[in-house]
């Protein structure tokens, strides 16, 4: 995938796409040094459906409300992963963008466990369940929907701070090894599985539990997130961003063209 390769970010008002997460996107995108003439806003799956038929594109799908999204994706969906699948698209998701690439999405809610959507509504690229509202976020803070700040951990045992709001955590539900965790919550060796990378026919997919894109903390925007508990560190959350676009075939200039070609993100 070569740097011109076109990113289409998804979503508007229409289906309460988080504003903060779209908006950070397209300005973590400018600045990483992906050209603007090749990034472009597709805020309902009737724009984004035509342009499926192109070759080696990456989607990107920020937070926002996973039931809206998924009802308005729903009348594409064979199309995305049909264009993942053989024509070479990869998908980098955030929050309740990356709860519609599992195959299932459930919720804990009084001890009791139900579906939220049924494997029909979802996308389901990778072989997952997203989990909402388990332990440890299953507290009153989390269910008045008010954000956090969270450590997370990098499958090589980085440390950083990102932005969560009720994002999942994931349990793999296909074969050991077949997507890869990348980042887990609060602990080095967490069950909590934050993002994971894995492969969808030609595609690569990144779902990605958290909001490494938010720069800002939404309820004090004059407040830049502390994502590094050392100021001496040379990794934050900005840093693994930037290999989340890598990953899925974003490429940089400048220090973001340095990024190793191969790395664990």
């Amino acid at each position: 995938m070569s740097s011109s390769s076109s990113v289409y970010i998804y979503g508007g008002k229409s289906v309460e796409v988080y504003p903060p997460s779209k908006t950070e996107i397209q300005s973590e995108l400018k600045e990483f040094g992906h050209p603007l003439g090749k990034t472009y806003s597709v805020p309902t799956a009737e724009y984004l459906k035509p342009k499926l038929d192109e070759q080696n594109c990456i989607l990107i799908l920020p937070g926002g409300s996973t039931i809206k999204m998924s009802q308005d994706l729903v009348g594409c969906a064979e199309e995305i992963r049909e264009a993942v699948r053989t024509r070479g698209w990869n998908c980098l998701a955030f929050c309740a963008g990356a709860n519609l690439v599992c195959q299932e999405v459930i919720q804990k809610v009084k001890e009791k466990i139900s579906p939220v959507l049924d494997s029909k509504s979802l996308l389901g690229l990778l072989p997952m369940r997203a989990k909402i509202d388990f332990p440890p976020f299953e507290n009153t803070a989390f269910q008045e929907n008010t954000g956090r700040i969270v450590p997370i951990y990098t499958s090589s045992k980085e440390k950083f701070n990102s932005y969560w709001n009720q994002g999942s955590q994931f349990e793999i539900t296909g074969k050991e090894g077949d997507v890869p965790v990348v980042a887990s919550y609060y602990d080095k060796e967490s069950s909590q599985i934050a993002a994971v990378q894995g492969k969808y026919g030609k595609g690569t997919v990144v779902a990605c539990g958290f909001h490494p894109e938010i720069s800002k903390d939404p309820s004090n925007e004059s407040s830049s997130i502390k994502d590094k508990d050392d100021e001496k560190s040379s990794f934050g959350r900005k840093e693994y961003l930037h290999r989340l676009f890598k990953a899925v075939g974003i490429h940089g200039k400048g220090k973001a063209a340095e990024l190793e070609e191969e790395f664990n993100v």
